[in-house]
């Protein structure tokens, strides 16, 4: 057997010790892999989220209570609406009558008016326009949507009516504008076959040679020829 030199003999129990030390340290140390390192939490079951079941007799007593409040909204919808109907009626009335400071006068004005379609804000303003309502509550309006825009647009017209003072004084009106289907016939009353619709206009006063300008929305049942009058119509002046 060769005999291995004295530096070699000092190597190899260096090497032995270290070996010996780094048993004893990992034994006394837990491993810890370096590859992934987890972290776990658990969650106590007081701590987790829970769902309630809805039994279907709880499901159907919430039905039922939404559908009576949706039927006392309607019925409260339908009474407030007619009122309000009754209120611009009632209104129109006593515009029209006569001011304790103002006397009749005779009516001179020109009238010129054009037709257009609706414009989409203002199908969204008569989709709660108190006649609209009116008669979608009504119950002859059970099958059609009188609240769509197709119906609001195919049934409904805009005329931009422009009139114009020709009395030498200030003055206001009071006029009956009707919708009709024909050219209107001077000097005689309008067949109720040719009239569509009609609405009341009240102007402010009116000075000599001015004019103002408004905007009507007419229901005219998607008639293709439509034509203004004034059925109606009373001047006021003022008396100083």
């Amino acid at each position: 057997m060769k005999i291995q030199s004295p530096l070699a003999c000092v190597f190899f129990s260096a090497m032995f010790f270290f070996s010996l030390t780094l048993h004893a340290e990992q034994q006394a140390s837990p491993t810890v892999s370096m590859n992934t390192i987890e972290t776990t939490s658990t969650i106590k079951p007081s701590q987790q989220t829970t769902s309630e079941k809805v039994t279907p007799e709880q499901l159907a007593s919430v039905l039922k209570k939404l559908q009576t409040l949706q039927q006392k909204y309607d019925e409260l919808q339908i009474k407030y609406h007619t009122l309000a109907i009754k209120a611009d009626q009632l209104q129109t009335l006593l515009d029209q009558k006569q001011k304790a400071d103002e006397q009749i006068t005779e009516p001179k004005y020109t009238m010129r008016y054009k037709f257009r379609p609706l414009t989409k804000e203002e199908i969204s303003t008569l989709k709660t326009d108190k006649r609209v309502l009116a008669k979608v509550n009504s119950d002859e309006a059970t099958e059609i949507d009188l609240t769509s825009d197709q119906y609001i647009k195919d049934n409904f017209i805009a005329a931009t009516i422009t009139i114009q003072n020709t009395h030498a004084q200030s003055q206001r009106l009071a006029l009956s504008l009707s919708l009709i289907n024909k050219v209107p016939r001077t000097g005689k009353l309008i067949n109720k076959k040719e009239l569509i619709d009609t609405l009341n206009l009240n102007t402010e006063y009116i000075e000599p040679k001015r004019t103002i300008q408004t905007t009507l929305f007419f229901e005219n049942a998607g008639s293709k020829t439509n034509f203004l009058i004034a059925s109606s119509e009373k001047a006021f002046k003022k008396v100083y």
